[in-house]
Protein backbone atom coordinates (compact mmCIF):
# COMPACT_ATOMS: atom_id res chain seq x y z
CA UNK A 1 0.00 0.00 0.00
CA UNK A 2 3.00 2.40 0.88
CA UNK A 3 4.28 1.45 -2.67
CA UNK A 4 1.09 2.98 -4.34
CA UNK A 5 1.15 6.08 -2.53
CA UNK A 6 4.85 6.79 -3.11
CA UNK A 7 3.68 6.45 -6.67
CA UNK A 8 1.04 8.77 -6.83
CA UNK A 9 2.92 11.31 -4.42
CA UNK A 10 5.68 10.90 -7.77
CA UNK A 11 2.82 11.86 -10.19
CA UNK A 12 1.65 14.81 -8.36
CA UNK A 13 5.01 16.01 -8.05
CA UNK A 14 5.32 15.33 -12.00
CA UNK A 15 2.27 17.55 -12.36
CA UNK A 16 3.38 20.22 -10.27
CA UNK A 17 6.57 20.20 -12.48
CA UNK A 18 4.72 20.49 -15.67
CA UNK A 19 2.05 23.13 -14.52
CA UNK A 20 5.55 25.35 -13.28
CA UNK A 21 6.81 24.93 -16.40
CA UNK A 22 3.62 26.21 -18.17
CA UNK A 23 2.85 28.69 -16.27
CA UNK A 24 6.83 29.94 -16.53
CA UNK A 25 6.98 29.41 -19.85
CA UNK A 26 10.32 27.43 -19.48
CA UNK A 27 11.72 24.54 -20.66
CA UNK A 28 12.67 20.93 -19.15
CA UNK A 29 16.43 22.03 -18.65
CA UNK A 30 15.18 25.11 -16.45
CA UNK A 31 13.80 23.60 -13.88
CA UNK A 32 16.37 23.50 -11.51
CA UNK A 33 17.22 20.99 -8.41
CA UNK A 34 16.08 23.53 -5.95
CA UNK A 35 12.55 24.33 -7.50
CA UNK A 36 11.90 20.57 -7.81
CA UNK A 37 12.62 20.40 -4.21
CA UNK A 38 9.98 22.98 -3.23
CA UNK A 39 7.60 21.53 -5.26
CA UNK A 40 8.23 18.38 -3.86
CA UNK A 41 7.53 19.45 -0.49
CA UNK A 42 4.63 21.60 -1.47
CA UNK A 43 2.63 18.13 -2.98
CA UNK A 44 4.52 16.30 -0.08
CA UNK A 45 2.28 18.33 2.22
CA UNK A 46 -0.60 18.65 0.05
CA UNK A 47 -1.00 14.84 0.18
CA UNK A 48 -0.88 13.87 3.74
CA UNK A 49 -2.94 16.72 4.22
CA UNK A 50 -5.49 15.36 2.29
CA UNK A 51 -4.61 11.65 3.88
CA UNK A 52 -5.51 13.38 7.28
CA UNK A 53 -8.36 15.11 5.74
CA UNK A 54 -9.64 11.69 4.47
CA UNK A 55 -9.10 9.74 8.05
CA UNK A 56 -11.33 12.41 9.37
CA UNK A 57 -13.99 12.08 7.09
CA UNK A 58 -14.24 8.58 7.24
CA UNK A 59 -14.49 8.88 10.96
CA UNK A 60 -17.20 11.58 10.51
CA UNK A 61 -15.05 13.92 12.64
CA UNK A 62 -14.68 16.85 10.29
CA UNK A 63 -17.89 18.48 11.67
CA UNK A 64 -16.07 18.65 15.33
CA UNK A 65 -12.71 19.22 13.83
CA UNK A 66 -11.47 22.98 13.11
CA UNK A 67 -9.82 22.83 10.08
CA UNK A 68 -8.13 25.90 10.01
CA UNK A 69 -6.52 28.40 12.45
CA UNK A 70 -3.72 27.74 15.56
CA UNK A 71 -5.49 24.64 16.49
CA UNK A 72 -6.64 23.00 13.69
CA UNK A 73 -5.59 19.86 12.98
CA UNK A 74 -5.39 21.28 9.33
CA UNK A 75 -4.07 24.24 7.47
CA UNK A 76 -7.08 26.44 5.67
CA UNK A 77 -7.31 25.31 2.18
CA UNK A 78 -8.99 22.17 0.01
CA UNK A 79 -7.91 19.10 0.01
CA UNK A 80 -8.79 16.04 -2.00
CA UNK A 81 -10.46 12.32 -0.42
CA UNK A 82 -8.52 9.76 -1.13
CA UNK A 83 -11.18 6.62 0.19
CA UNK A 84 -9.60 3.81 -0.99
CA UNK A 85 -7.27 3.91 1.88
CA UNK A 86 -9.00 2.61 4.98
CA UNK A 87 -8.72 5.23 8.35
CA UNK A 88 -7.23 2.41 10.23
CA UNK A 89 -4.18 2.39 8.36
CA UNK A 90 -3.82 5.92 7.07
CA UNK A 91 -2.12 7.52 10.57
CA UNK A 92 0.71 4.22 9.93
CA UNK A 93 1.14 5.28 6.63
CA UNK A 94 0.76 8.91 7.06
CA UNK A 95 4.25 8.26 8.99
CA UNK A 96 5.79 5.94 6.52
CA UNK A 97 5.66 8.06 4.14
CA UNK A 98 7.21 11.15 6.00
CA UNK A 99 9.90 9.18 7.16
CA UNK A 100 10.42 8.33 3.15
CA UNK A 101 10.01 11.61 1.93
CA UNK A 102 12.84 12.53 4.56
CA UNK A 103 15.21 9.99 3.53
CA UNK A 104 14.55 10.85 -0.07
CA UNK A 105 16.15 13.55 -2.81
CA UNK A 106 13.55 14.10 -5.25
CA UNK A 107 15.20 14.35 -8.84
CA UNK A 108 13.40 14.74 -12.33
CA UNK A 109 15.14 13.61 -15.26
CA UNK A 110 13.20 13.43 -19.14
CA UNK A 111 10.00 14.35 -17.55
CA UNK A 112 9.83 12.03 -14.80
CA UNK A 113 10.20 11.97 -10.72
CA UNK A 114 12.94 10.02 -9.48
CA UNK A 115 14.02 9.31 -5.53
CA UNK A 116 17.05 8.06 -3.91
CA UNK A 117 18.28 7.43 -0.43
CA UNK A 118 20.60 9.95 0.82
CA UNK A 119 24.10 8.51 1.43
CA UNK A 120 24.33 9.97 4.81
CA UNK A 121 21.32 10.08 6.14
CA UNK A 122 19.55 6.71 6.07
CA UNK A 123 16.74 5.68 8.40
CA UNK A 124 19.27 2.56 10.16
CA UNK A 125 21.84 5.41 11.04
CA UNK A 126 19.30 6.90 12.49
CA UNK A 127 19.30 10.31 10.42
CA UNK A 128 15.33 11.01 10.98
CA UNK A 129 13.72 8.07 13.53
CA UNK A 130 15.02 6.01 16.00
CA UNK A 131 14.11 2.51 15.76
CA UNK A 132 10.96 1.72 17.90
CA UNK A 133 12.80 -0.55 20.09
CA UNK A 134 15.62 2.14 20.99
CA UNK A 135 12.51 4.77 21.88
CA UNK A 136 10.42 2.06 23.72
CA UNK A 137 13.83 1.24 25.67
CA UNK A 138 14.12 5.04 26.55
CA UNK A 139 11.20 5.64 27.99
CA UNK A 140 10.53 2.36 29.83
CA UNK A 141 14.14 3.09 31.81
CA UNK A 142 13.34 6.69 32.13
CA UNK A 143 9.70 6.13 33.50
CA UNK A 144 10.95 3.30 35.59
CA UNK A 145 13.36 6.24 37.53
CA UNK A 146 10.53 8.59 38.29
CA UNK A 147 7.45 8.04 40.32
CA UNK A 148 4.98 7.73 38.08
CA UNK A 149 1.90 8.71 39.51
CA UNK A 150 -2.09 9.62 37.91
CA UNK A 151 -0.88 13.35 37.12
CA UNK A 152 2.93 12.46 35.47
CA UNK A 153 3.97 14.71 32.78
CA UNK A 154 5.72 13.06 29.82
CA UNK A 155 7.27 15.82 26.89
CA UNK A 156 8.21 14.36 23.62
CA UNK A 157 10.55 17.34 22.51
CA UNK A 158 11.08 17.33 18.99
CA UNK A 159 8.66 14.15 19.23
CA UNK A 160 8.49 14.19 14.91
CA UNK A 161 5.94 11.61 14.26
CA UNK A 162 5.29 10.23 17.25
CA UNK A 163 7.75 7.13 17.52
CA UNK A 164 8.66 8.48 21.35
CA UNK A 165 4.87 9.56 21.70
CA UNK A 166 3.89 6.22 20.88
CA UNK A 167 6.21 4.19 23.16
CA UNK A 168 4.60 6.51 26.18
CA UNK A 169 1.01 6.16 25.73
CA UNK A 170 1.43 2.25 25.40
CA UNK A 171 4.04 2.23 28.54
CA UNK A 172 1.78 4.45 30.41
CA UNK A 173 -1.10 1.79 29.96
CA UNK A 174 0.76 -1.35 30.12
CA UNK A 175 3.20 -0.40 32.87
CA UNK A 176 1.13 2.05 34.76
CA UNK A 177 -2.61 1.16 34.34
CA UNK A 178 -2.99 5.35 32.92
CA UNK A 179 -5.11 4.11 29.50
CA UNK A 180 -4.94 6.40 26.52
CA UNK A 181 -8.10 7.62 27.45
CA UNK A 182 -6.35 9.51 30.33
CA UNK A 183 -2.72 9.88 29.04
CA UNK A 184 -3.24 11.85 25.85
CA UNK A 185 -5.28 14.56 27.24
CA UNK A 186 -3.60 14.99 30.39
CA UNK A 187 -0.17 13.41 30.87
CA UNK A 188 1.57 13.47 27.09
CA UNK A 189 2.57 16.26 25.65
CA UNK A 190 4.85 16.93 22.25
CA UNK A 191 6.17 19.72 19.82
CA UNK A 192 7.71 19.66 17.06
CA UNK A 193 8.45 22.68 14.19
CA UNK A 194 7.89 20.31 11.57
CA UNK A 195 3.73 20.73 10.75
CA UNK A 196 3.46 17.72 8.96
CA UNK A 197 5.11 16.01 11.19
CA UNK A 198 2.94 17.70 14.40
CA UNK A 199 -0.44 17.02 12.06
CA UNK A 200 0.89 13.04 11.96
CA UNK A 201 0.93 12.60 15.64
CA UNK A 202 -2.32 14.71 16.49
CA UNK A 203 -3.90 12.30 14.28
CA UNK A 204 -2.16 9.31 15.77
CA UNK A 205 -3.16 10.64 18.88
CA UNK A 206 -6.54 10.87 17.99
CA UNK A 207 -6.98 7.74 16.32
CA UNK A 208 -6.36 5.66 20.25
CA UNK A 209 -9.43 7.67 21.45
CA UNK A 210 -12.74 5.23 21.08
CA UNK A 211 -15.47 8.38 20.66
CA UNK A 212 -13.75 11.36 20.50
CA UNK A 213 -15.87 14.66 21.45
CA UNK A 214 -15.14 18.08 20.79
CA UNK A 215 -13.34 18.82 23.98
CA UNK A 216 -11.19 16.06 23.51
CA UNK A 217 -10.16 16.80 19.71
CA UNK A 218 -9.47 20.32 20.79
CA UNK A 219 -7.22 19.19 23.81
CA UNK A 220 -5.21 17.11 21.35
CA UNK A 221 -4.42 20.50 19.65
CA UNK A 222 -3.25 22.04 22.60
CA UNK A 223 -1.02 18.97 23.57
CA UNK A 224 0.42 18.55 20.55
CA UNK A 225 1.72 21.67 19.26
CA UNK A 226 4.05 23.25 16.18
CA UNK A 227 6.34 25.57 17.97
CA UNK A 228 10.21 26.24 18.36
CA UNK A 229 10.54 24.85 21.94
CA UNK A 230 14.13 26.17 22.09
CA UNK A 231 12.83 30.29 21.50
CA UNK A 232 10.53 31.39 24.43
CA UNK A 233 7.31 34.15 23.88
CA UNK A 234 9.41 37.05 22.36
CA UNK A 235 7.42 39.67 20.07
CA UNK A 236 11.32 39.41 18.41
CA UNK A 237 11.19 36.06 17.10
CA UNK A 238 7.24 36.17 16.45
CA UNK A 239 8.07 34.49 12.83
CA UNK A 240 9.71 31.49 14.61
CA UNK A 241 6.76 30.03 16.32
CA UNK A 242 8.05 30.48 19.65
CA UNK A 243 6.94 28.07 22.95
CA UNK A 244 4.29 30.60 24.54
CA UNK A 245 3.99 30.61 28.41
CA UNK A 246 0.70 29.78 27.77
CA UNK A 247 1.23 26.66 26.09
CA UNK A 248 0.83 23.00 27.51
CA UNK A 249 -1.49 24.26 30.56
CA UNK A 250 1.35 26.61 31.63
CA UNK A 251 4.20 23.52 31.99
CA UNK A 252 6.17 25.69 30.19
CA UNK A 253 8.64 26.61 33.25
CA UNK A 254 9.68 23.57 34.77
CA UNK A 255 6.52 21.91 34.50
CA UNK A 256 7.68 18.32 32.90
CA UNK A 257 8.53 15.21 35.42
CA UNK A 258 9.95 13.58 32.07
CA UNK A 259 11.13 15.04 28.93
CA UNK A 260 12.75 12.25 26.15
CA UNK A 261 13.84 13.52 22.83
CA UNK A 262 15.43 12.31 19.70
CA UNK A 263 17.00 15.73 18.47
CA UNK A 264 18.26 16.17 14.76
CA UNK A 265 22.26 15.02 15.66
CA UNK A 266 23.76 14.90 11.93
CA UNK A 267 26.61 17.96 12.82
CA UNK A 268 28.63 17.06 9.24
CA UNK A 269 26.11 15.75 6.99
CA UNK A 270 25.60 17.01 3.80
CA UNK A 271 23.15 19.93 3.69
CA UNK A 272 19.64 18.80 2.05
CA UNK A 273 17.79 21.23 -1.08
CA UNK A 274 15.12 21.70 1.62
CA UNK A 275 14.57 23.03 4.51
CA UNK A 276 11.88 20.74 5.69
CA UNK A 277 14.21 17.98 5.04
CA UNK A 278 17.12 19.94 6.54
CA UNK A 279 15.37 20.62 9.88
CA UNK A 280 14.87 16.71 10.63
CA UNK A 281 17.82 15.64 9.75
CA UNK A 282 20.57 18.67 11.23
CA UNK A 283 21.43 20.09 14.28
CA UNK A 284 21.97 23.59 12.25
CA UNK A 285 18.94 25.17 13.80
CA UNK A 286 18.92 22.60 17.17
CA UNK A 287 22.24 22.86 18.70
CA UNK A 288 23.32 21.16 22.04
CA UNK A 289 23.61 24.27 23.27
CA UNK A 290 20.04 24.96 22.81
CA UNK A 291 18.51 22.06 23.41
CA UNK A 292 19.66 22.13 26.52
CA UNK A 293 19.17 25.42 27.30
CA UNK A 294 15.23 24.49 26.60
CA UNK A 295 15.39 21.08 28.87
CA UNK A 296 16.37 23.19 32.10
CA UNK A 297 13.65 25.63 31.32
CA UNK A 298 11.05 22.80 30.90
CA UNK A 299 12.39 19.76 33.21
CA UNK A 300 10.54 20.12 36.94
CA UNK A 301 13.09 19.78 39.78
CA UNK A 302 13.33 16.34 40.32
CA UNK A 303 12.42 15.75 36.93
CA UNK A 304 14.86 13.46 34.27
CA UNK A 305 15.35 14.14 30.53
CA UNK A 306 16.93 11.16 28.33
CA UNK A 307 18.06 11.68 24.47
CA UNK A 308 19.91 9.35 22.17
CA UNK A 309 22.81 10.69 20.54
CA UNK A 310 25.96 9.90 18.55
CA UNK A 311 28.75 8.64 21.14
CA UNK A 312 31.26 10.45 19.78
CA UNK A 313 29.84 13.83 21.00
CA UNK A 314 28.54 12.72 24.38
CA UNK A 315 32.01 14.12 26.04
CA UNK A 316 30.67 17.41 24.63
CA UNK A 317 27.43 17.02 25.67
CA UNK A 318 27.66 16.10 29.27
CA UNK A 319 29.64 19.52 29.23
CA UNK A 320 27.30 21.65 27.75
CA UNK A 321 24.38 19.71 29.83
CA UNK A 322 26.89 20.53 33.12
CA UNK A 323 26.89 24.16 32.10
CA UNK A 324 23.23 23.96 32.76
CA UNK A 325 22.86 22.05 35.89
CA UNK A 326 21.80 18.85 34.29
CA UNK A 327 23.80 16.11 35.16
CA UNK A 328 24.38 12.48 33.34
CA UNK A 329 22.88 9.70 35.66
CA UNK A 330 22.74 6.40 33.20
CA UNK A 331 24.69 6.04 29.88
CA UNK A 332 24.00 3.34 27.48
CA UNK A 333 26.28 2.78 24.72
CA UNK A 334 25.10 0.91 22.04
CA UNK A 335 27.74 -1.38 19.77
CA UNK A 336 26.47 -3.28 16.70
CA UNK A 337 29.28 -5.71 16.54
CA UNK A 338 31.63 -7.60 18.71
CA UNK A 339 34.98 -5.69 18.67
CA UNK A 340 33.33 -2.23 17.45
CA UNK A 341 32.96 0.91 18.92
CA UNK A 342 29.79 2.38 20.13
CA UNK A 343 27.57 5.01 17.65
CA UNK A 344 24.66 5.81 19.38
CA UNK A 345 24.56 6.31 23.21
CA UNK A 346 21.48 6.43 25.25
CA UNK A 347 21.92 9.36 28.44
CA UNK A 348 19.55 10.39 31.12
CA UNK A 349 20.09 13.58 32.76
CA UNK A 350 18.52 15.15 35.84
CA UNK A 351 19.60 18.29 38.01
CA UNK A 352 20.68 15.70 40.92
CA UNK A 353 24.39 15.59 40.36
CA UNK A 354 25.87 11.60 41.28
CA UNK A 355 27.64 9.48 39.45
CA UNK A 356 26.73 8.02 36.11
CA UNK A 357 26.34 4.51 35.55
CA UNK A 358 27.76 3.47 32.62
CA UNK A 359 26.75 0.15 30.77
CA UNK A 360 27.31 -1.25 27.33
CA UNK A 361 24.42 -3.03 25.15
CA UNK A 362 26.03 -5.31 22.22
CA UNK A 363 23.18 -6.19 19.98
CA UNK A 364 24.87 -8.46 17.38
CA UNK A 365 27.27 -11.08 18.43
CA UNK A 366 27.27 -12.87 14.61
CA UNK A 367 25.28 -11.95 11.30
CA UNK A 368 22.05 -12.08 12.22
CA UNK A 369 23.15 -13.64 15.83
CA UNK A 370 21.56 -11.51 18.33
CA UNK A 371 23.09 -11.21 21.87
CA UNK A 372 20.38 -11.93 24.85
CA UNK A 373 20.31 -8.62 25.93
CA UNK A 374 19.18 -7.55 22.25
CA UNK A 375 16.59 -10.30 22.08
CA UNK A 376 15.05 -9.09 25.72
CA UNK A 377 15.05 -5.64 24.36
CA UNK A 378 13.29 -6.63 20.81
CA UNK A 379 11.02 -9.26 21.88
CA UNK A 380 7.97 -7.76 22.14
CA UNK A 381 8.94 -6.34 18.38
CA UNK A 382 9.89 -9.02 16.56
CA UNK A 383 7.91 -12.56 17.06
CA UNK A 384 11.10 -14.39 16.00
CA UNK A 385 13.30 -13.33 18.33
Amino acid sequence: MIDGLIELENDLIAEECEKYKSSNRISEQDLNTETVATLAENVHSFLINSLIYTFLYQKKLLDSVEISGSYGFLPDGEYSLYTQFPAEVIPSLCEELHIVFLNAVIERKNGLVYRKKSKHNLIDKGAVYTRSYVAYEIVKNTLSRCDVGADVSVLDFACGTGRFYDCIVDILDKEYAIPPEKSILNNIFAVDIDPVAVAITRMKALARLKEPSVSDIEKICGNIIRRNALIQENIMFSDECPLKNSDFEGKVNGGFDVIVSNPPYFVDSLECPDRQRAAARHNDSLTYEELLEGVNRLLAADGLFTVVIPTDVVDRVKAIASMNKLYAIRQLNVITKPGGIPKRTLIAFSFSNRECVIEELLTELARHQYSEEYIALTREYYLNM
